[in-house]
């Protein structure tokens, strides 16, 4: 044990704060990533590596370098470690197949499918792994704002396929003896298409996970503390990123048009090269710690809610 106690939010005000801090972070991190000259795979290296600076510091700091929380026993515990490391491996793999959705089939499919389901499906496992309604305030209220939002994603995925369809009437009442004198239409597009909306299907279904694997972590006997639950999440995501990016994303085409990842040129790279990866995964880091631990006062499923919107 460490000395100290962890620092959680005393009141509800507090913990709201805090969750709103996670939306903004999870709503801009990105920003970071928008240097086209940069090889992805570069840029994530840098991101995990600055992800992982956070939780180092937010540990031995605030978390005052306490591992398991002073209500745990110790039974357990190793359960709960293998569920926050899973969280974070998860999580890397869900980021990177909602990348590739994006690329395959826009941002329009891709965050309304990808992000929206993984806030209703997370935000419902979230909440029966926090202890279900005995940790939170109003549950009506929360399952409202859910189904809400479920909503908002059909009405948004039919917008985008009234359109899409709007937008190929002319070329087929223009093109259609084109089409037919060249073989056929535009089937690989198509095809391409329809295999990146199943990618961010896949990768909302596997982002809606981690939030729920996160709480679990944190309750019952051997739970840990919401700093040390995020240091072994972050550690989750160090160990996996070289296997999504070397296998995951080759495998669904995302290095068709990048130069080969060269390790040796990526560790002679001047400093300020991997300055924009490292503030992206630190604010995306504080943005995710933030909810663990506005989560212990307002409840797990609310925070990631917010945070996800």
């Amino acid at each position: 044990m460490g000395m100290g106690t962890p620092w959680t939010p005393s009141s509800f005000a507090d913990g709201l704060i805090l969750a709103l801090v996670s939306l903004a972070c999870w709503g801009s991190w990105s920003n970071t990533a928008k240097d086209i000259s940069k090889p992805f795979n570069d840029f994530y290296y840098d991101y995990t590596l600055g992800l992982l600076c956070l939780s180092l510091v937010a540990y031995a700091t605030l978390g005052h370098a306490v591992f398991l929380a002073e209500t745990g026993d110790g039974k357990g515990s190793a359960t709960r470690v293998v569920a926050a490391w899973l969280a974070g491996a998860l999580f890397n793999l869900a980021n990177v197949l909602l990348i590739e959705g994006i690329r395959m089939a826009g941002l329009s499919v891709a965050f309304p499918v990808g992000i929206g389901l993984a806030l209703v499906l997370g935000t419902l496992l979230t909440y029966f792994a926090d202890g279900g309604a005995a940790s939170t305030q109003s549950p009506a209220m929360l399952f409202a704002g859910v189904m809400f939002a479920f909503f908002a994603i059909l009405a948004q995925v039919q917008a985008n396929a009234t359109k899409v369809t709007y937008e190929k009437l002319p070329d087929t009442a223009i093109n259609a003896n084109k089409a037919v004198a060249s073989g056929g239409g535009n089937e690989g597009g198509g095809g391409k298409y329809r295999r990146g909306q199943f990618v961010c299907v896949l990768a909302g279904v596997t982002m809606s996970l981690w939030s729920p694997l996160s709480a679990f972590s944190m309750t019952g006997g051997g739970c840990l503390t919401p700093y040390s639950s995020f240091l072994v999440f972050a550690t989750g995501v160090c160990c996996t990123t070289p296997l999504v990016c070397l296998f995951v994303r080759p495998l669904l085409g995302g290095t068709e048009f990048e130069p080969k990842f060269d390790f040796e040129a990526y560790a002679r790279a001047p400093i300020t090269s991997h300055g924009m990866g490292c503030l992206g995964g630190m604010v995306w880091a504080l943005g995710t710690v933030s909810s663990l631990i506005s989560g212990k006062t307002i409840g797990m499923a609310l925070s990631y809610s917010i945070g996800q919107r």
